[in-house]
């Protein structure tokens, strides 16, 4: 008998029986940060059993105590009212309230300088964090079978891909390239996760490490070929660089517009070309019928859906999910958090409803991460071990309320508009109800 190829069969040698091991651990390690996060966030809805003098509840009545005690204070000159603005201050800093002056998105932020990602942000940059993690073992696994000398797409033969990249050209090696560059963002993803006070997330430290990250998941992404490039791979390629800004905690407003940009590129561009390719399923609402057969790796309830779903339900969530992809994306960028709130909720049904039928690996939960930033800070509990779990801060004034409802006036027009065009090409069934 032959001589099995490198990286072939699950067990085949001890080197891929170590890549497996490596993966199950990296498996096992997400899940255990993943039910500790969970576990942090129920509690902070959990009231404190005495509420003392640094918890959530009596923070806010104490600072509104001496706020309003400061002000009965008889004012002096300038002195006088100097002394008298202090008290708050003062007492803040006693507290250990380190929440400073508010951003536009409702955060807190620090009086010095660049702060650590909170709130909403915290939450995405943890979320993109442990996608990248998983998105990483599961390549190191499967290296030897995908890019080997005897692999499916070699690297040995496309010189061209590697001549694209930024770090794997300057290896004696492609091969040795992509597993030191997998290896290497394994390590800072699990890294960012598990060191404390989120000290690889944000700051000096944050920034290094989603560069880091966005460096070695493009280059293999540029090498790999076909094998890379579905579309939640380049969705983490393109989250990378607004998980630096998002990191270097300068402006968390132009951090989110990044973020809420992004999601509408995703939803819009994926909705319309459903419609723009001139296939009939979209137009006679069957698309989802087919889905269930087409969709990879289907799930029993998949298969049962394909089966059994009647028209009347598959009819309406094929138009829900017209809608929910071509109309709501508008909203996405709305000044009112309101319509924002509305839009989440509709992408979020959407997402839960492709997670239960199908299995699209860690895509469903990156969209939902990267969904995150179109709430509101008081929307979530404060990110553990934030500058703002100690005060939620109230949300600021957008910079400029004199066109916010402009703005989301706007954007609920053009929402009504997305869904009437929609309508209008289900309805007309052909080619030509594409035209203007």
């Amino acid at each position: 008998m032959g001589r099995l190829p490198r990286g072939c069969g699950l067990g085949g040698s001890a080197r891929q029986r170590r890549r497996l091991s490596l993966g199950t651990a990296c498996s096992a390690l997400l899940l255990a940060c993943l039910a500790s996060l969970a576990a942090q966030a129920a509690s902070a809805f959990l009231p404190a059993a005495q509420p003392g003098l640094g918890s959530r509840s009596s923070m806010p009545r104490l600072q509104g105590h001496l706020r309003s005690d400061s002000k009965s204070r008889p004012a002096v000159g300038s002195a006088g009212m100097a002394a008298a603005g202090a008290g708050p201050a003062l007492s803040s800093a006693t507290l250990g309230d380190d929440a400073g002056e508010e951003t536009p998105d409702g955060g807190a932020r620090r009086a010095e300088g660049a702060q650590m990602p909170d709130g909403i942000l915290g939450w995405v940059l943890f979320g993109v964090s442990a996608i990248y993690l998983a998105h990483f073992a599961s390549l190191y696994v499967q290296l030897p079978g995908l890019f080997g000398e005897s692999g499916l797409l070699p690297l040995g033969g496309r010189i061209g891909d590697v001549a694209d990249t930024w770090l794997l050209r300057f290896f004696p090696g492609p091969e040795l390239g992509m597993e030191v560059l997998t290896s290497l963002g394994l390590v800072v993803a699990a890294a960012q996760l598990l060191a404390p006070g989120a000290a690889l997330r944000g700051g000096p430290g944050g920034i290094a490490s989603y560069a880091l990250l966005w460096a070695a998941w493009h280059d293999l992404v540029a090498a790999g070929g076909r094998f890379t490039a579905y579309q939640m791979d380049t969705l983490l390629l393109d989250a990378a660089p607004l998980c630096v800004l998002a990191a270097s905690g300068l402006h968390a407003g132009a951090a989110l517009f990044g973020l809420r940009w992004l999601f509408f590129r995703l939803y819009l561009g994926g909705g319309a070309v459903k419609l723009l390719s001139c296939d009939e399923s979209w137009r006679d609402l069957s698309a989802l019928h087919w889905h269930f057969q087409s969709q990879p790796l289907p799930n029993p309830i998949g298969i049962g859906g394909h089966l059994a779903m009647p028209a009347s339900v598959s009819e309406p969530s094929t138009l829900f999910a017209l809608v929910a992809e071509i109309a709501t994306p508008f909203l996405y960028l709305a000044p009112a958090v309101e319509a924002r709130r509305f839009a989440f909720g509709a992408q979020a049904f959407l997402q839960a409803g492709i997670m239960v039928a199908g299995n699209f690996g860690p895509f469903n939960a990156l969209t939902l991460v990267l969904g995150l930033a179109l709430l509101d800070d008081g929307d979530l509990p404060a990110f553990p071990g934030s500058s703002s779990s100690a005060v939620k801060a109230a949300p600021a004034a957008p910079l400029v309320p004199q066109l916010a409802p402009v703005a989301t006036f706007n954007a609920v027009v053009l929402t009504v508009v997305a869904i009437a065009w929609t309508l209008r090409n289900v309805s007309a069934g052909g080619p030509g109800a594409l035209g203007p």
